[in-house]
């Protein structure tokens, strides 16, 4: 989904329905009469709500998360202590998101 404000001038609307053309499915624009740079929700707020909503309803992930069988090994950045997480605290995407980047540091 995206959300364009039709009066940005620092990334126009041209440029936005440029990258929308090339988006993969399922994709929805929403060109924001009025609205500058970052201001879609501010201008928009119950609108932008329901159309968030609704595409997430619609299109977001269905299938359960699902736990990993081993404990994650995360090494500190600033020593060389390695640290365990246990499955059970790993149950949401932001911990994910954790795990990914710190995979990506080692």
């Amino acid at each position: 989904m995206m959300i364009h404000g039709e009066k940005d001038v620092y990334i126009g609307p041209e440029i936005a329905q440029r990258f929308f053309a090339e988006a993969g499915e399922p994709k929805e624009l929403w060109m924001v009469p009025g609205a500058k740079h970052n201001r879609c929700r501010e201008l928009e707020p119950d609108e932008y709500g329901e159309r968030v909503a609704r595409f997430v309803t619609q299109y977001g992930p269905r299938r359960p998360v699902t736990q990993p069988s081993e404990p994650l090994k995360v090494t500190d950045r600033e020593s060389t202590e390695t640290h365990s997480i246990p499955t059970s605290a790993r149950t949401n995407g932001a911990t994910r998101a954790t795990q990914l980047s710190s995979a990506a540091r080692r």
